[in-house]
């Protein structure tokens, strides 16, 4: 668990004594953004091991920026608490395009309680958003949404179409809990020349609800990538935090979360079925498979 630490900027001393007066949870560090540094984006949380007690929180830059880190707090109290986040990286192996992104994750949280927090890094500026915990494994109602096969929300990508970018609204306008995203989710593997941009434009369309609820992605066959590494998976492991399968080399590729007394399973079709993805190995000019990898 990372600690959390209060942080003020006091510019002189008599700032310091106009601001001895306000409460220490009002307090925010402001500085103008720094031209030319990039600022947060693909902004999306998931559920932690423990939904009612930890969640994630994640984004992406376009570029390696200086200390990523996240303030939380309520909407009654203010934003008082700063954690750092811990960058992750890829390079995609058809385009060497490097993608950046960083994951906060929070632990002792409340149980069934809203938050607000901030993201940000040096010379950016901030991108706020909430979410609400989940409730403890009691029973409780509770209203979640479902569906697979999203795409970007633009038809300028292959195998997508702007119903992408209405159903990301609609899960919004619904206010559930969270989303399950049941796998295809970009569709990178049919855009090879910018698989890294088509991720980058599906993060962004679904921030639109993400970055206020938990998505719980799936991998499906699409999320196979040639030049993803050993299974294709390394956009998708870059991109999400997962709750932990107490794995050493698939964590993510399967999990469990607990929602008041449901227990919801996430599973990867891919290790138990031949699918073919459509993603053509260079070197060999055939399909990829991975079903039996585990």
């Amino acid at each position: 668990m990372i600690h959390p630490s209060r942080r003020t900027v006091l510019r002189s001393t008599a700032a310091a004594g106009a601001l001895a007066t306000v409460p220490a949870s009002a307090l925010l560090w402001s500085q103008p953004a720094v031209a030319g540094t990039p600022g947060p984006e693909q902004v999306h949380l998931q559920y932690g091991n423990e939904p009612s007690r930890e969640m994630t929180v994640s984004w992406a830059s376009a570029a390696s920026v200086r200390r990523p880190r996240l303030r939380l707090g309520t909407a009654h109290g203010g934003i008082g608490h700063t954690f750092q986040a811990e960058t992750r990286t890829y390079v995609d192996g058809l385009n060497k395009v490097e993608t950046y992104t960083h994951h906060t994750r929070l632990h002792g949280l409340r149980p069934d309680t809203s938050y607000i927090y901030e993201i940000v890094h040096d010379g950016a500026t901030p991108v706020r958003g909430s979410f609400r915990t989940a409730p403890g494994r009691e029973r409780a109602a509770f209203r979640f949404t479902s569906f697979g096969d999203l795409g970007t929300g633009s038809a300028s990508w292959s195998k997508s179409a702007i119903h992408g970018a209405a159903a990301v609204r609609q899960v919004e306008q619904f206010n559930p809990l969270f989303h399950l995203l049941n796998g295809d989710l970009a569709y990178a593997n049919n855009n090879q020349d910018r698989q890294p941009q088509c991720w980058d434009a599906f993060m962004n369309n679904m921030s639109v609800s993400a970055r206020n609820r938990p998505w719980m992605p799936a991998p499906g066959n699409h999320e196979v990538e040639a030049g993803g590494g050993e299974l294709g998976y390394a956009s998708y492991h870059a991109r999400f935090d997962l709750p932990d399968n107490h794995t050493r080399d698939f964590c993510g590729n399967w999990y469990s979360f607990q929602v008041g007394s449901v227990l919801f399973l996430s599973v990867d079709g891919n290790d138990i079925a031949i699918e073919d993805d459509a993603s053509i190995d260079p070197a060999t000019g055939r399909s990829l498979y991975i079903s039996g990898y585990s």
